[in-house]
């Protein structure tokens, strides 16, 4: 027999096996529907929406320079008139370090205003601007464009299934929403 037979079938043949299979030892196949090879697993399918959902976003929002955080952090202080900066932190799902730098920066573009909680002098209260609700309302009829954009492979209900199963994968694995969750550990 010649060595390339002998090798071949002394190697398991995962042809045989089903893609659930393939799925579970961590060999999934290729999504067979997209341009640029993707494997047909949660990280990088998620890895993948995340960043086509941010680009139709910075598009969506280029007018007036808005960041896809600046805009949540908005539409979060429009829906929510008192909110510490904290929760709002929590709301969008950021760091401490990092809703300091965006409502910082929101803040110096007169969008935003902080003040000190009456009821606890540590807390900051984080509030809409005049400018700052006017930038909302102007860039709110985006986010139909945006949802628009991303959905129109989907009927209806493919959307209202979508987002079902997406709420609740997100409920069963919120423990691990936390921000810089899953980061590697630097300096190990």
């Amino acid at each position: 027999m010649p060595k390339s037979d002998a090798k071949s079938s002394a190697m398991p043949n995962v042809h045989s096996k089903s893609e659930l299979e393939l799925r579970n030892l961590g060999l999934a196949g290729l999504c067979k529907t997209v341009k640029v090879p993707l494997p047909r697993a949660p990280v990088p399918m998620a890895r993948r929406f995340v960043q086509i959902v941010n680009a139709i976003s910075v598009e969506a929002f280029s007018a007036d320079d808005l960041s896809v955080l600046e805009f949540a952090v908005l539409q979060f202080l429009r829906r929510e008139v008192r909110l510490d900066q904290i929760s709002l932190a929590t709301r969008i799902g950021v760091d401490r370090t990092n809703i300091g730098v965006i409502i910082d920066e929101m803040e110096s573009r007169g969008l935003v205003e902080r003040r000190i909680d009456p009821e606890d002098r540590r807390a900051r209260i984080v509030q809409l601007t005049e400018a700052g609700l006017a930038m909302h309302n102007r860039n709110s009829p985006q986010t139909k464009v945006v949802r628009d954009k991303i959905f129109a492979p989907l009927t209806a209900s493919e959307q209202e299934l979508f987002y079902d199963l997406l709420e609740r994968m997100i409920a069963a694995n919120e423990s691990y929403s936390q921000p810089g969750g899953g980061r590697r550990r630097r300096g190990r």
